[in-house]
């Protein structure tokens, strides 16, 4: 039995991977948030602290020690370091789920080999970006300072049935509108990961050497641009919808919310968790079947 400590798990990424950790009889879980988001099971033991806060993280009534903590919602400098210093507990192994966006820029594919960020980037999620970059170098220090072993897991663009990002909810909403702004001139390029294969990549790795001391990219093996996303979402919807072309310079001009790259790539390789930890991805357009099918039940049709 596997004692599991997750931080966050309420939300997305961190309510599959409490689902499936709660569905496992292998895994004895703990949630620890805020208490904004509850996940509100009996049959789950959840603490409500801020991480921030180190006297209520000293005053929670933990598991003696934890064969893995996995943090979903360290964000900024300390926030790794503070868990260590004030949780009355003993970590074995602490997985940090950070972003492939702590890599260099390249139009390559990138994996685990390439190289980090070496300064802050510019742009809008310039802060995430190094903040996360900052924060891997924070765990393997504390770590090494604890006795325990790391795992680093960098995420590409993560979908999936409720998802919190304007992605592909907001394409689904322009074609249940009946018309869905697509850019003709772009050439991007990402991959994505279905939101259920990460979290069973997290919980994989939990307690398993071979994830000890290991940074993975969470990416699925196909490599996606405008067209293939479209192409995805013709087969799972399930209504008519036109397309409005659009350039990237009309985007930029217009502010459209396009969710993905239109010139730059976003293209990770994940072959090395799953060959590592034994799992294979789910094709995208049956992770789009599921995400559409769950989006639908929420949003029923109206016309």
């Amino acid at each position: 039995m596997k004692k599991i400590l997750i931080l966050g798990g309420t939300y997305f990424l961190g309510r599959v991977a409490s689902i499936l950790a709660m569905d496992s009889p292998d895994i004895a879980l703990t949630i620890l948030n805020r208490g904004t988001y509850k996940f509100g099971d009996p049959d789950v033991r959840e603490l409500h602290a801020d991480r921030r806060d180190a006297s209520a993280l000293r005053a929670l009534a933990l598991e003696p020690e934890y064969d893995a903590v996995i943090d979903l919602c360290a964000y900024f400098p300390g926030d790794i370091a503070s868990v260590f210093e004030n949780l009355q507990t003993k970590i074995r192994q602490y997985i940090f789920v950070s972003t492939c966006n702590v890599y260099a820029p390249s139009a390559a594919l990138r994996g685990e080999a390439s190289p980090l960020l070496s300064e802050k980037p510019e742009g809008p999620e310039s802060e995430y970006c190094w903040n996360k970059r900052v924060l891997e170098d924070e765990l393997r220090a504390a770590c090494a300072k604890a006795g325990a072993e790391y795992t680093v897991f960098r995420p590409s663009f993560i979908y999936g049935p409720y998802n919190y990002a304007p992605r592909e909810e907001w394409m689904f909403e322009r074609a249940d509108e009946g018309l869905v702004p697509v850019p003709t001139d772009a050439t991007g390029s990402f991959t994505a990961v279905y939101v259920k294969d990460a979290a069973s990549a997290l919980l994989l790795a939990a307690g398993n050497p071979a994830a000890y001391s290991a940074e993975f990219n969470l990416a699925g093996p196909e490599l996606l641009d405008y067209p293939a996303f479209m192409r995805a979402l013709r087969a799972v919807s399930d209504v008519d919808f036109d397309i409005r072309p659009v350039t990237v310079k009309q985007v930029y001009e217009e502010n459209i919310a396009l969710p993905y790259p239109l010139d730059f790539s976003e293209a990770y390789s994940g072959e090395l968790v799953a060959r590592s930890l034994g799992f294979e991805y789910t094709p995208f357009s049956e992770g789009m079947r599921k995400t559409f099918a769950a989006y639908r039940r929420r949003h029923p049709l109206s016309r």
